[in-house]
């Protein structure tokens, strides 16, 4: 919702202050399949075709997608730690939304769906990105 009350340029600054303060939460090693990293992703990618900057707008919704499929392949039970932090165990069923299904449907049949993209979506990025989704669902 922030992305929506700053201007573009502003609201890219805090999506990379966000990342910043995670690699630091994580000693340089966050999770790139997180829900949250997944969303932010898309978000910047919005952003991006705001600006009219398609380049980065696929960059970010191409790291989505590896970050929805690294989320919907995520471990049963994985141990994170940091040193501020400390050691973390982050189970599978300790996520739960009111929308069931994988990430990778979520972010190509609701995100991806969004107007703002409609200026890449006959890109054959954009249908390279869109068949990954698809094909990391049905393995």
């Amino acid at each position: 919702k922030l992305a929506k009350l700053l201007p573009p340029e502003k609201s890219l600054a805090v999506f990379a202050k966000w990342q910043s303060l995670n690699d630091f939460m994580y000693d340089g090693k966050s999770k790139t399949g997180t829900w949250a990293n997944t969303n932010g992703h898309c978000k910047q990618a919005e952003l991006y075709m705001q600006l009219g900057d398609k380049t980065n707008a696929i960059k970010h919704l191409q790291a989505a997608c590896e970050a929805a499929i690294s989320f919907d392949d995520r471990p049963t039970e994985e141990t994170v730690s940091s040193l501020l932090l400390g050691e973390q165990i982050k189970r599978k069923v300790d996520f739960d939304t009111a929308d069931s299904r994988p990430i990778c449907m979520i972010l190509r049949d609701t995100w991806m769906a969004a107007n703002a993209f409609d200026g890449i979506r006959n890109t054959e990025d954009f249908k390279n990105i869109t068949q990954n989704l698809t094909e990391a669902m049905i393995r």
